[in-house]
């Protein structure tokens, strides 16, 4: 399951996960991509739009999201961060974050 960089429209993050654990197999893993508060980084919208980091106020930390889905069954895997332009697709090298 991909959850995408429009978590901000979902006003309940902690039922969304309840929800997402009840109708997907035990082992099924979610993918959430996304920018986060702090976490904007090279993104292009923010590096040609600086003033719409105003609205990663409203977006869950990496933190919150993490406990939210932990409290819901799922394990956490990694974070990765992706380079300006990749899109995830087949090839893309993503960068493992410590977190």
């Amino acid at each position: 399951m991909l959850v995408g960089p429009h978590r901000h429209l979902i006003a309940d993050l902690p039922a969304a996960a309840a929800e997402l654990r009840r109708v997907l197999a035990p082992s099924a893993p979610v993918l959430i991509r996304s920018p986060f508060p702090g976490r904007h980084g090279q993104t292009g919208l923010f590096r040609f739009f600086p003033e719409a980091t105003r609205a990663l106020d409203d977006y869950p930390t990496v933190e919150r999201v993490r406990q939210v889905f932990t409290a819901a069954g799922f394990r956490y895997r990694t974070l990765e961060t992706h380079p300006p332009g990749d899109r995830g697709l087949p090839g893309s090298n993503p960068r493992p974050v410590q977190s």
